[in-house]
């Protein structure tokens, strides 16, 4: 019995540290540049799978040698960052009556998964026009139709200043003094144009000029048929299947995390460049918080869910698809409130991201 236990113990003491090392390179694999390391920088994906086997080490040393379970919480310290960039745990906080209400959306086209698609859009119009937000910053919005045009027409009439770029939207209360869009290479649609992009505002929000960013990142672009496919082997897997699955979507993430890589290096720069004033950058960045996009662009700003947010915070709203890719990054010269994700309106793949900013 006793060699048993010994036998049982040197393994799970081999296992605890092998998670650890891996735990450790999820996260470092954040520091690599995804043009140089495409595949190794998607390792972020994988780190709550990581992070929830480690985690498991804690019981397991309870029960074979409660003296030794200190060596997975210490494993831990390292990357605790990254763990509450992933899952931050602030309290409740009280708005201050100044704030500014931002919201960020990828309306999927303004509701086009809904399956009545025009009432998809009226239910995502009658969304915004609830929401007083006094900022809403939307990706994915090239759909027209009475609906749209009538809503903006609406915010028009209620004091709101529009601006579009590749499907990207700025509504806002504020005054636009100036305004340019952020150069950066992107995958090209069918038709030629452009995929994604990112365009700059200079507002004035009473007295002060604040630097808005809105963001659409490089797509991962995952045809329906493979992200159906993908769900499928959820349900009944198999080997063959599986296997050509993640294939597909491999090739798909590669390639997407390339462009992203350089994309986030520009934004990196604009935001140094302008680290003396107010800035904020928002909108789909098609990356979870542990990976190169977040971590670098977490070294210059603050990120508002984890300043202020709570949980673990899906925005992708899809199965099998459970991540936070929806973004609100802040420069020190402001402070977020209550940041959250509104799970109360599913017309869209990805759920609304709000936030309370007050600028110093």
């Amino acid at each position: 019995m006793k060699r048993l236990l010994q036998f049982i113990r040197v393994n799970v003491l081999v296992f605890n540290l092998l998670s650890t090392l891996m735990l450790w390179a999820v996260c470092a694999s954040c520091w690599l540049h995804p043009e140089d390391f495409p595949r190794l920088s998607l390792l972020g994906l994988l780190f709550p799978v990581f992070l929830l086997v480690h985690l498991l080490f804690i019981p397991a040393w309870l029960v074979v040698n409660y003296r030794r379970a200190w060596i997975p919480l210490a494993g831990l310290l390292p990357v605790m960052g990254f763990i509450l960039d992933y899952c931050p745990m602030n309290l409740p906080q009280d708005i201050p009556p100044q704030a500014v209400k931002v919201l960020t959306w990828n309306s999927h086209h303004y509701g086009s998964l809904w399956e009545d698609k025009e009432e998809g859009k009226r239910m995502t119009v009658k969304y915004l026009l609830e929401s007083d937000a006094d900022i809403i910053c939307m990706q994915e919005t090239t759909t027209p139709g009475a609906v749209i045009d009538s809503f903006y027409t609406e915010m028009e009439q209620r004091g709101y200043h529009r601006d579009t770029y590749l499907g990207t939207v700025l509504l806002t209360r504020f005054d636009i003094l100036d305004m340019d869009t952020i150069a950066y290479e992107s995958q090209r649609n069918p038709d030629g144009s452009k995929g994604n992009g990112s365009k700059w505002y200079r507002l004035l929000i009473e007295d002060k000029e604040v630097i808005l960013v809105n963001n659409h990142l490089e797509s991962n672009r995952l045809e329906d048929s493979i992200k159906q496919d993908y769900v499928a082997n959820l349900d009944n897997p198999e080997y063959r299947k599986m296997k050509e699955s993640g294939r597909k979507i491999g090739r798909k993430l590669t390639t997407s995390t390339v462009f992203r890589g350089a994309q986030t290096d520009t934004l990196c720069r604009f935001a140094e460049q302008h680290r003396d004033e107010r800035v904020i950058l928002c909108g789909d960045f098609n990356d979870t918080p542990v990976s190169y996009t977040c971590q670098q662009l977490g070294k210059r700003l603050k990120n508002a869910f984890r300043e202020s947010g709570r949980g673990i915070g899906l925005s992708y709203n899809k199965r099998g698809f459970w991540v936070r890719i929806d973004h609100i990054f802040h420069n020190e010269q402001c402070r977020s409130y209550q940041t959250y994700i509104d799970r109360s309106i599913a017309t869209s793949d990805h759920y609304p991201l709000i936030s309370w900013l007050v600028f110093e």
